[in-house]
């Protein structure tokens, strides 16, 4: 999990005000880490969305064996165009449905 992940979900529970009430540090934790995770489910659901079909295996491939994130980073900025447009409006649909605005 990249570490922007990381500051993302934090930032998030933080507006939220998570943080403010009080709950244990395993527990927040926790939280931030399964915001992380669900952040980046929607970021991949939406690269998906736009990367050749003929290029899908190879990138689940790396997702399931943990590739290196620099090889993952290089591997969609060759075959998903737009790629930061793509992410961007990933996270901030995000934001808006989790923040509920």
């Amino acid at each position: 999990m990249s570490d922007a992940l990381n500051e993302l979900a934090e930032s998030l529970l933080k507006q939220k005000g998570v943080y403010s009430k009080g709950l244990d540090a395993e527990v927040l934790a926790q939280m931030k880490s399964d915001l992380a995770d669900r952040i980046e489910d929607r970021v991949n659901a939406a690269i998906l969305a736009y990367m050749p079909d003929d290029k899908k295996p190879m990138f689940a491939l790396m997702l399931d064996t943990g590739a290196l994130e620099v090889d993952i980073k290089r591997f969609l900025r060759e075959n998903v165009k737009g790629l930061q447009p793509v992410v961007g409006a990933a996270v901030a649909d995000f934001q808006k449905d989790y923040l509920g605005k």
